[in-house]
């Protein structure tokens, strides 16, 4: 394994960190969304993964390209950062991490590759979902089943296949997938997106306890429009029989030209046999400005029973709210859902709770990546919207951004705790449909601010472990590095991460021209008593000149 060569910020963020631990933010300016319904798709489709044809590369030798993941406020030409607010002193940027905290992988094995699905396919985009048996990856039209050692025991598949649709069709085939696992079900989780050549949008949804064999799908219509960059969450079943439902979010571009972000609060029970009717909220907005790009929270632990389901958001439009245009923004909007299903003749319940201009370090957005000397500003790191999947661990919420490091860009993240009332809004019947009242942001973190050209990180996602101790993933690469999967582990004793500058888990020095992945991926493991708590991660590197591949790695935090 090969240690990260990347640039700490634990002096400025030791002092962020104290000033945010304490202080709740008074929720302004004002916030707003709308209650709607969706209908579902009946008893659905089900499938054994068995029966489904390998993909070969020969299937799909033409080009296919996902939609660029477009932001409403600027289109496909996204204006880069000129703010940074966390850059340290020239003295400190190019000081190597020592050896620390993070401990070296348990596993470590190649994921699905360009070839997996077509080497047309770019970029990855990924989703990642472990049980105690099995480590289920998702890339563009690709779906591949691992055992914990590293055995491809299923797959590769084709995403559109398994829901019953025609292979690489429509107008970007089955793209953005997504995937968890819902523990109290023992069942995996996997969504998609999709759009047909009469551009009807549609989310896909798969459940399988055996991700080997069965699983029951559902396309689900979503209007005339392209539902880009969905997010997934789930809330968990006990003690909260109102709100057991799988939620995804989508940035709907109508086709009729109109914009509007959009959340789907499926029941479980639903998805996982005949979906019928659903709550849906769109039109989020923020002082009158509609939000994009929102996640909702991962209540992952069986023990975990938040009364609600938690939606979180970046104010991810790079300034207007906080600060002129062009010139960053701050804060965090969380919302909180309740009585999703609408039971003892209540509607469901919506709240929301913008943490303030002051609550955190200025973000705006990330210039494009370095490829060592292949290419210069060459990779796309998007914008300041949260990529990966959040998960909700010890009352807190876990999150990261890009953000602009004074060249290119850096990984931000926060610890985020959300406060609830009792039942806010009286629900009858004995349902609680409280409201969100406040939101602590305990810590902040930065992977590589300020750091410049020397070091660019991008596309964080984190995964906690019931003790509260996280790992995060990211793309490292700068003009001697190509771009890479690595990651850093933190305690949650220690105040200020990050303490170490993380491991490789792949890298390898190729060209590469394309598209980077949009997002990667992390996930809990919770193997039980009497043994060490896993997270488990997946992200993009050069496998070959201009082809990508992906690494599926495994680490403990909680290891001293």
């Amino acid at each position: 394994m090969k240690r990260c060569l990347c640039i700490s910020s634990l002096l400025i963020l030791a002092t962020l960190v104290l000033m945010f631990s304490t202080q709740v933010f008074a929720a302004t300016p004002q916030l707003s969304a709308q209650r709607a319904g969706g209908q579902g798709d009946g008893p659905g489709r089900d499938v054994v993964l068995s029966d489904l044809p390998n993909i070969t590369a020969a299937q799909f030798v033409a080009m296919k390209q996902i939609p660029f993941p477009r932001n409403p406020h600027f289109g496909a030409a996204l204006p880069k950062g000129n703010v940074v607010s966390l850059q340290q002193a020239a003295s400190n940027a190019m000081m190597p991490r020592s050896a620390g905290q993070t401990p070296g992988a348990f596993a470590d094995f190649a994921g699905a590759t360009q070839g997996c699905n077509g080497l047309g396919w770019q970029p990855s985009d990924m989703g990642l979902a472990v049980s105690a048996t099995f480590v289920v990856q998702t890339v563009n039209e690709c779906l591949e089943v691992f055992n914990k050692s590293g055995t491809l025991v299923a797959g590769p598949k084709d995403l559109c296949t398994l829901f019953g649709l025609p292979p690489n069709s429509g107008t970007a085939g089955c793209f953005d997938p997504r995937a968890l696992y819902d523990a109290q079900a023992g069942k995996f989780l996997i969504i998609a997106s999709y759009q047909d050549s009469a551009g009807n949008g549609f989310i896909l949804t798969g459940t399988a306890a055996n991700p080997t064999l069965a699983w029951h799908t559902h396309v689900i219509f979503q209007g005339a429009t392209l539902p880009d960059y969905p997010t997934l969450g789930q809330t968990a079943f006990i003690n909260n029989p109102s709100n057991s439902v799988y939620t995804v979010c989508f940035n709907s571009f109508l086709n009729n030209g109109g914009f509007t972000d959009q959340c789907d609060f499926f029941p479980k029970k639903g998805i996982q046999g005949t979906l019928g009717g659903y709550t849906v909220w769109l039109n989020f907005s923020l002082g009158g400005v509609l939000q994009n790009s929102i996640q909702p929270v991962n209540s992952y632990e069986i023990a975990a029973n938040p009364a609600a389901q938690f939606l979180i958001n970046s104010v991810n439009d790079n300034g207007g709210i906080c600060h002129p245009a062009n010139q960053g923004e701050n804060g965090l909007v969380v919302w909180a859902e309740s009585n999703a299903l609408g039971l003892g003749g209540n509607g469901s319940h919506m709240s929301g709770f913008y943490t303030g201009c002051g609550s955190t370090a200025t973000y705006s957005f990330p210039g494009a990546a370095d490829n060592d000397g292949f290419c210069f500003g060459c990779i796309e790191t998007i914008d300041n919207r949260i990529t990966a999947m959040s998960y909700y661990n010890a009352d807190h919420i876990l999150v990261s951004i890009d953000t602009f490091n004074n060249y290119s860009s850096a990984t931000l993240g926060w610890e985020v705790r959300p406060f609830l009332d009792v039942n806010g809004q009286g629900c009858a019947g004995g349902i609680d449909c409280p409201n969100i009242t406040g939101v602590s942001i305990e810590k902040q973190f930065c992977y590589d601010c300020g750091a410049g050209q020397g070091a660019q990180a991008y596309f964080g996602a984190i995964a906690p472990t019931a003790g509260g101790d996280w790992t995060q993933f990211a793309t490292f690469s700068n003009n001697n590095i190509t771009p890479g999967t690595f990651y850093f582990t933190n305690q949650a004793t220690f105040l200020t991460p990050p303490h170490d500058g993380g491991i490789f888990a792949c890298q390898r020095q190729n060209a590469w021209s394309g598209r980077w992945g949009d997002y990667q991926a992390a996930a809990p493991d919770e193997p039980g008593a009497g043994k060490i708590a896993a997270v488990w991660g997946s992200g993009m590197y050069v496998a070959g000149s201009n082809l990508w591949g992906s690494c599926i790695a495994g680490t403990r935090p909680e290891l001293p």
